[in-house]
């Protein structure tokens, strides 16, 4: 499954890092099948790292990325993992219909936290925004 954690960038930035966390570590990680990427609100895959390595660990990772320069709107951090135990993110817990909560008032090609696509060794090349489903609010930022 590909997760979506929507950044917002507020004024034109030049990034080349992703910043995400693993609360529980993966174990047996399929060879090129783990990714931390970024999307425009368009759908548009920015950038994709391959981040097999980094699944058996816990902590905040740091994933460099090309160096681009955003424009003042709305992108996704996309993860997809494939390991014989999947990792876990810290994500919002305890509150009943959460993915709901989170996604309070928006449409699906502006949720905030999503899924889109599954059965994926790789983040597609688009994804299609009105296809995602409220999902999990995983933390992520962008550098």
């Amino acid at each position: 499954t590909v997760f979506l954690s929507a950044v917002y960038v507020p004024a034109r930035k030049s990034v080349s890092k992703i910043f995400w966390h693993l609360s529980n570590s993966g174990a047996t990680p399929t060879t090129a099948a783990n990714f931390v990427g970024l999307y425009s609100s368009a759908g548009t895959r920015l950038a994709s790292v391959d981040v097999g390595s980094l699944v058996p660990a816990i902590g905040l990772k740091s994933t460099d990325i090309p160096d681009m320069t955003l424009e003042p709107g709305t992108y996704w951090v996309a993860f997809v993992f494939n390991a014989g135990t999947l990792p876990a993110m810290p994500r919002t817990t305890g509150i009943s219909g959460s993915t709901s909560i989170v996604n309070v008032n928006l449409t699906p090609s502006t949720f905030r936290f999503a899924t889109n696509g599954a059965g994926l060794t790789a983040l597609p090349t688009t994804i299609n925004p009105a296809n995602n489903v409220a999902g999990p609010s995983y933390w992520s930022a962008i550098g």
